[in-house]
């Protein structure tokens, strides 16, 4: 199997320290990397040449003749999808690591509580996702690789209100899908080409597909999005013409369908005719927002009523944005979220009424797609953003930021005390005051990078023991945290090997 092996010489030729790393054959160690911050040497690698899967950090005190080896594996997060169901706003990502890829949920409850899990998904890497909830529940439609069969493939997974996975997942047919709950049942349609729908029940029947007809050739090639008003459903999407090897222009078209994914528009609704860039489809309330983007500054809504036969109302709103998700909120405005055009940003507008208010978040550090969440009184920004603190460096990690009309000011820290018992570190905390969602923990050894526990704990927890592997001194911080921000941090010290005395005689 092949090594990594560095040799680390002090100023003291005599101190020499040797430090080592097995690597599977499979995941060869490429890109490695030394500095000095802080006092400690630092190391670093990729387990591959190409800079794939997750990063390895490790530090040595530079003084110790043995030093104490921390090491860390950095995984990778991609954002997929959100949902929100009448109590919380579902999260989907993979991690990717140096054991492999594996799927997640996370559960954001309006009273700010997080859970969150590993989904077992054998043999297969997901790729994108979508999501839809019941009120109480989820409906994830996952695209992505078969590592068995290598093949590409589009399966439903059913998740329950804690993000748990209950019943087996089912293959789905096409590369392109589309989801939404209509108050009885999920419909899913899957593209492209032959548009097929199915019915799926909240006990998990799913039907069998039946074909969507169209009045003109290929409608919908490309993105595909589905919302419904509480009974029948309005299905948005792009079709693309490609000859050879240019693609374009983008026609945007939709229709209405039933209850049973009956055609209600006897010609398919022509939104734009050229250059579309579909956002999404929404059901805000009173009647469908369709939102996409034509040219580089203008953001076009279309208003759709559940109605047949009433007109269809197409607004134009000059932006710098290019719209990539959107959400409706209570009130019917329409929130969307994407890149600004011409700037390093990521915006989120807020259309209402023909009005529109925006704010920027600096997307210096964003990677991938940021999507949105519906809240009660908000709205949830989610998105993916680089790590810059041990033992993260350099990757993505999913964050969540929460808009509100009234946001509490951050809850102040709690009061921590950690104390060594029989071989365990316990750590106690009393109740912090103010608004309060929830605590964070990390900790470190002998004075070397902080370490976030990956557990989130609720307002009501006060308790957590933690099983040292190495190290003398073991310190504790702590934050409590809750829509406005983090507190200060609060500190403790625990020595888990005290030098050993002579008794007094």
């Amino acid at each position: 199997t092949p090594q990594l092996r560095a040799h680390v010489y002090h100023l003291d030729p005599a101190v020499t320290t040797n430090w080592s790393r097995e690597e599977s054959a499979e995941s060869r160690v490429g890109s490695p990397a030394l500095a000095v911050l802080n006092n400690r040497t630092m190391a670093a690698w990729t387990p591959s040449g190409t800079g794939g899967g997750a990063a390895s950090v490790v530090e040595l005190p530079i003084a110790a003749h043995q030093p104490r080896v921390a090491t860390f594996a950095a995984t990778q997060q991609t954002l997929l999808a959100t949902a929100s169901s009448n109590d919380a706003v579902l999260v989907i990502w993979s991690e990717r690591s140096d054991d492999g890829t594996s799927l997640h949920s996370g559960i954001r409850t309006h009273d700010g509580q997080w859970m969150e899990r590993e989904l077992t998904t054998a043999s297969f890497v997901a790729t994108s996702a979508i999501a839809a909830s019941d009120g109480t529940h989820f409906a994830v439609v996952l695209k992505g690789l078969d590592t068995l069969n290598e093949i590409d493939v589009q399966k439903v997974m059913r998740l329950d209100e804690r993000g748990r996975l209950y019943v087996p997942p089912v293959k789905l047919a096409g590369t392109e899908a589309a989801i939404a709950w209509n108050g009885t049942h999920y419909a899913i349609i899957t593209g492209p080409g032959s548009l097929e729908g199915r019915l799926l029940s909240p006990s998990g029947a799913l039907t069998s597909p039946v074909a969507i007809p169209r009045s003109t050739g290929d409608a919908f090639s490309g993105k595909l999005s589905l919302a419904s008003n509480g009974d029948g459903f309005l299905l948005a999407g792009e079709r693309i013409d490609c000859q050879f090897l240019f693609c374009g222009p983008r026609t945007l078209k939709g229709m209405r369908l039933t209850a049973n994914l009956e055609r209600v528009d006897a010609e398919e609704i022509l939104f734009d005719s050229e250059y579309a860039q579909l956002a999404g489809a929404v059901w805000n309330g009173s009647d469908y927002a369709v939102v996409w983007q034509n040219g580089v500054d203008s953001l076009f809504t279309a208003r759709v009523p559940a109605a047949a036969a009433s007109s269809i109302n197409i607004t134009r709103t000059i932006t710098d944005i290019v719209p990539t998700n959107i959400a409706a909120m209570t009130d019917g405005t329409v929130a969307v979220v994407g890149p600004g055009s011409s700037s390093n940003v990521t915006r989120v507008a807020f259309l209402r009424n023909g009005s529109l208010a925006q704010f920027d978040i600096d997307s210096a550090t964003i990677t991938g797609t940021p999507l949105l969440a519906t809240l009660p009184d908000g709205v949830a920004y989610v998105g993916s953003s680089v790590q810059d603190v041990a033992p993260h460096h350099g990757t993505s990690h999913v964050m969540m930021a929460i808009a509100k009309a009234a946001i509490p000011p951050p809850p102040n820290p709690p009061h921590v005390v950690a104390r060594l018992l029989n071989g365990e570190v316990l750590v106690d905390w009393s109740a912090a005051s103010g608004t309060l969602n929830g605590y964070r923990l990390e900790y470190r050894v002998d004075g070397g990078s902080w370490n976030e526990l990956e557990e989130w704990f609720a307002p009501s927890a006060n308790h957590r023991t933690i099983q040292p592997t190495f190290g003398t001194d073991f310190e504790i911080r702590m934050r409590a945290f809750n829509d406005g921000g983090a507190s200060a941090y609060a500190t403790a010290t625990a020595t888990t090997k005290p030098v050993r005395r002579r008794a007094a005689r």
